[in-house]
């Protein structure tokens, strides 16, 4: 019986440690009935797995053998020339940008 109460209390303080953890908080135009609380922690955890870059083809250059392609970054889209295949893009000046 003694062993049985300190499972209990134990239980009882690992419930309350996982309800006192923060949680990611859900926008009031969602619906989440049936998802358990996401604690911070995986949040954090995972961040660097939703967030990417990409680029894609936006033109081949007018003039010379090069291709534009257009990335993102923070909040602004921005293009680069690529010279040769398998090259670094060389990011074109914020006035030539759409």
């Amino acid at each position: 019986m003694h062993n049985s109460k300190k499972n209990l209390i134990f239980l009882c303080f690992l419930v309350y440690g996982l309800q006192a953890q923060d949680t990611l908080k859900v926008s009031s135009n969602l619906v989440t009935e049936g998802i358990p609380p996401i604690p911070s922690a995986i949040v954090s955890a995972t961040k660097n797995y939703t967030e990417y870059r990409s680029a894609g083809i936006a033109a081949w250059h007018p003039v010379k053998k090069s291709m534009l392609i257009a990335t993102r970054f923070g909040n602004a889209n921005q293009l680069h020339e690529v010279n040769f295949p398998q090259g670094a893009g060389v990011s074109l000046p914020f006035s030539m940008n759409p």
